[in-house]
């Protein structure tokens, strides 16, 4: 599997996390020590009022990469997860 980055507008996107419009990156990498990254921050303050940003454990062992846990904040909003799974990661173990 290749590097994947994608950077998605909540405008653009139609979606909003908890009220506020958000704009998020996710960073798939097999050769990162976790195996990818996630960041998003408000479009308005531009991150001054709320920025998250972690790792992605990722286990690329299997034949569908697996989503097997994260770091940096205590839930990743739903649209992160459903990001991943267009990018056919396995997020069944994780999503809560």
């Amino acid at each position: 599997m290749e590097i994947i980055k994608v950077t998605f507008d909540s405008v653009v996107e139609g979606l909003v996390w908890n009220g506020v419009e958000v704009e998020t990156t996710i960073c798939i990498d097999p050769k990162s020590r976790y195996g990818g990254w996630y960041e998003l921050f408000d479009k308005v303050t531009e991150g001054e009022w709320l920025h998250l940003e972690g790792v992605l454990e990722i286990d690329f062992d299997n034949e569908q990469p697996k989503l097997t846990g994260y770091d940096g904040c205590f839930e990743l909003p739903d649209y992160v997860f459903d990001k991943l799974e267009t990018l056919n990661i396995d997020v069944n173990e994780v999503r809560i």
